[in-house]
């Protein structure tokens, strides 16, 4: 018993060490597929910017592909993380470009638990759940998304929400959490009249299929998926009578 309670530990280490390591190499510019590479921009062509964490850095390559010839796809050189920071973040992602659509999505990270300090707390037990120490309250999510939605407005261009992807290793609690955030994020859309790209209910069946073990992010096939329904929605909102979703 003891051995397999020491072989179970290492295990869980091992998993958590190698999700750390993929938000490392999600981080850079090298393994992401040319996520951060400089775009060619043709001037004739609509001009779109996805806003997002890890999850859209996966797909951000695929959705260029898929957008080739019709769409320059732009992104912030950084995971975008939680609603706060794209809040305070979002003007300058903007700058003064002319943008006609901005594809924008956080979430995870604001389901983080962290410390007075703001740290993320690591190896918290599967069981943990502390309403207290989640990083972002539903009231402060709808006063950054509120934020945000301004920000692009002002900037003359259409805002498309993409709901959050679940985390399936996350208990129960957490989970509705992260469900609640999307709820709250549908009724700011609602009021606000912004379209809602539904990541979370379209990828939902699929996790299995999808996802990388660490339950977070996405494989070569879930990237590819997503990137299609990410491309079909900007195409929607630029007009297009193309359909890339199959």
């Amino acid at each position: 018993m003891i051995i397999k309670s020491h072989l179970e530990e290492a295990i869980c280490r091992a998993k958590v060490l190698a999700s750390l390591l993929v938000l490392l190499v999600l981080n850079t510019a090298v393994a992401t597929g040319g996520a951060f590479d400089k775009v060619v921009d043709d001037p004739e062509l609509p001009r779109v910017l996805l806003i997002g964490d890890s999850i859209s850095i996966n797909y951000t390559p695929d959705t260029r592909e898929i957008l080739k010839g019709k769409v320059n796809v732009y992104r912030p050189a950084c995971n975008c993380m939680f609603s706060s920071n794209v809040a305070a973040n979002i003007r300058k992602w903007l700058g003064n470009e002319k943008w006609d659509v901005v594809h924008f999505n956080a979430g995870i990270w604001d389901c983080h638990f962290v410390d007075k300090h703001g740290n993320i707390l690591q190896n918290v037990d599967k069981d943990f759940y502390d309403a207290d120490a989640i990083r972002t309250s539903p009231v402060k999510y709808k006063e950054n998304l509120n934020k945000i939605i301004d920000a692009i407005i002002a900037a003359g261009a259409k805002p498309v929400f993409a709901t959050t992807t679940t985390v399936p290793r996350w208990n129960q609690k957490r989970r509705n959490y992260l469900k609640s955030l999307n709820t709250t994020a549908r009724d700011v859309m609602f009021y606000k009249q912004i379209p809602v790209n539904d990541l979370y209910g379209y990828s939902l069946p699929y996790l299995k299929e999808w996802q990388l073990p660490d339950q977070v992010h996405f494989n070569s096939l879930g990237k590819k998926r997503l990137a299609k329904k990410v491309s079909s929605a900007i195409l929607k909102e630029l007009g297009s009578e193309d359909k890339v979703l199959k």
